[in-house]
């Protein structure tokens, strides 16, 4: 968290962007039906998050990443916190 507070904050002073990983809610997402936190790559400005990069992924990796994202999901309700 430190680190994309530290981008946000560069990116206000100094007017740049910077693309790196961030984990959060992702339902939409190529097709994915559950609220479920995903690390995907994303441009970080002065206001935050800019865009997501949407990944061009074949039939078959779409299939991986909804069933990685169920399962996921279903860790997620699992917790007891």
């Amino acid at each position: 968290m430190r680190y994309i507070t530290s981008l946000a904050c560069q990116g206000a002073l100094k007017d740049h962007t910077y693309l790196t990983k961030i984990a959060f809610v992702f339902q939409g997402y190529h097709g994915i039906e559950e609220e479920v936190f995903l690390s995907l790559p994303c441009v970080i400005g002065s206001r935050g998050i800019k865009c997501v990069i949407k990944q061009s992924l074949d039939e078959n990796e779409v299939n991986k990443l909804r069933n990685c994202a169920r399962i996921m999901h279903d860790i997620q309700h699992a917790l007891v916190l």
